[in-house]
């Protein structure tokens, strides 16, 4: 069975991540979803796979065009905006360069881009917030 491309996507993408920062639950800074923030040392940026979406288009003649979409978070501590920046910049230039999902062709929709970094308190904790929100175009 083939997965549909919002799937295909999460599967590429925690897939890397899971590779590159390592399991959160054993010491590593990648969880698929939101732990609790006060069992986290944040001596190294969080990274969390968020929300996944696909949207669909008809730009012309009919043809259905699938946007399938993903969510990262990264976390960091207040003093440590270098190492925020520096983990949401990797992962940015990641998402930039991919090219395939599972069976599809994927291309990054600079037009459904956001990319923003919040001052944040989670249980206790001043924090910064980086949020990357991408679609991509399936071709």
């Amino acid at each position: 069975m083939v997965d549909t491309p919002d799937y295909a996507l999460y599967k590429e993408v925690g897939g890397y991540l899971f590779d590159k920062y390592g399991d959160g639950s054993n010491g590593g800074q990648f969880f698929k979803t939101f732990p609790e923030f006060h069992d986290y040392s944040f001596n190294n940026p969080m990274v969390i796979l968020g929300n996944q979406s696909m949207g669909q288009d008809t730009p012309l003649k009919g043809v259905l065009v699938s946007k399938p979409a993903i969510t990262i978070h990264v976390f960091g501590d207040i003093e440590a905006l270098e190492d925020v920046q520096g983990v949401k910049q990797s992962i940015y230039s990641y998402l930039m360069q991919l090219s395939a999902v599972g069976e599809y062709r994927v291309e990054l929709d600079p037009h459904n881009l956001i990319n923003t970094v919040a001052q944040e308190q989670e249980d206790n904790l001043r924090l910064w917030h980086a949020t990357l929100d991408v679609t991509f175009k399936v071709n």
